[in-house]
């Protein structure tokens, strides 16, 4: 018995509206539908979507109304569900192909879900219930609009699975992108666990993604067996001479290097991510990459850390820039400061800092 018994195209204002009508003997799927369980409302929003695109290939629709005769049960976004599949089967395609273990290890203890935890474009994704009940957060999906709650004591997050940005404490802020994989929500480790007040890092040689939940809880953790192959970063120690770093260093001057520079030369980019670890190095700045990107003694030394481009995903030029001055091309010997005269508000550096060259919108200061 098929489960779509005809639709209906309406128009309202400027949107066109597709309303899909259920067979009303199949009364139990609508059941099933209204209990709200994740893997149910995607398989219904699964269906209605391919409904559409074999009986109505042309219609650019902003909403499917489901319906149950005069009831509506559901509505459900449609307009960027081409982007939004594209996107989920390259997704898809990126966890098939990588296949290393990823470990989540919270104060100590190694996470076990249902749903393993993928790494994608350098960021760690773990699936949101798991994740949620492992800290003591709360959680709540509505899959009508494909919206998530999550709170924990003073700390909230919203957002829409597929969007870019979430509302957090009540701002609006950038966000990684979120995905539905095998029937389960799949949200970025780092973002949702730093806001809710953790501490995350990152152990490349296992793996591993350590949250420590209070100060009480150290992050050095050692499996029980270690790896019998050699990781890449340590046949890269081996192979060449390199300054050492960590998988959190390069997350985080990458992220910082694409905040500030992207659209810039390489040249650029290589220049503003030496100016960290010059900083970093200096002792007149905090000795950490992550530490020395969110310095506010002085000020806010970095907008994006204010307006959120520092949570950007980094395209490869700047992971490529970034790694490279970790491992030791600086092309910025000495520089402490850079900003872009354009469009800065404050001219503190160029009145008080000496200047040392300038590559693309940028100056340099030492």
């Amino acid at each position: 018995m098929d489960l779509f018994q005809g639709y209906k195209v309406e128009k309202s204002r400027d949107e066109i509206i597709v309303k899909i009508y259920i067979n009303p003997s199949m009364t139990e799927f609508s059941k099933e539908f209204h209990s709200g369980e994740e893997g149910e409302m995607v398989c219904l929003e699964d269906q209605v979507r391919e409904y559409i695109q074999e009986t109505l290939p042309d219609l650019k629709a902003a909403f499917a109304k489901v319906m149950i005769g005069s009831l509506l049960i559901s509505t459900i976004p449609l307009m960027e569900t081409q982007a939004f599949a594209s996107e989920q089967s390259a997704v898809e395609q990126r966890s098939i192909q990588n296949r290393e273990k990823v470990v989540v290890v919270i104060d100590g203890k190694v996470q076990q879900y249902p749903k393993a935890p993928v790494l994608i474009d350098q960021t760690t994704y773990v699936p949101l219930r798991e994740i949620c009940e492992s800290v003591g957060a709360s959680v709540w999906w509505n899959g009508e609009s494909k919206t998530v709650g999550i709170k924990k004591q003073e700390a909230s997050i919203a957002f829409i699975v597929g969007n870019r940005t979430a509302n957090v404490n009540g701002s609006t802020v950038p966000m990684p992108p979120t995905y539905i994989m095998d029937g389960k929500t799949m949200v970025p480790l780092r973002f949702v666990s730093e806001i809710l007040g953790y501490h995350v890092e990152w152990n490349g040689e296992y793996r591993a993604a350590i949250i420590r939940t209070s100060m009480d809880h150290g992050t050095e953790w050692v499996p029980a067996e270690p790896p019998s192959a050699p990781t890449q970063r340590q046949v890269q120690m081996q192979n060449k001479e390199i300054t050492e770093y960590s998988e959190e260093d390069l997350y985080w001057l990458a992220r910082i290097v694409h905040a500030e520079a992207e659209g810039e030369s390489y040249e650029a980019k290589l220049a503003v991510a030496n100016v960290i670890l010059n900083r970093v190095k200096s002792g007149e700045f905090p000795n950490t990459v992550r530490e020395s990107i969110f310095d506010t003694k002085n000020g806010v030394q970095f907008q994006p850390t204010v307006n959120g481009r520092i949570y950007h995903t980094p395209a490869i030029e700047s992971i490529q820039a970034a790694t490279e001055a970790l491992e030791g091309r600086n092309n910025a010997q000495g520089v402490l400061f850079f900003f872009n005269p354009s469009i800065a508000r404050s001219f503190w550096i160029m009145n008080n800092r000496r200047f040392a060259f300038k590559l693309g919108d940028h100056d340099f200061y030492y």
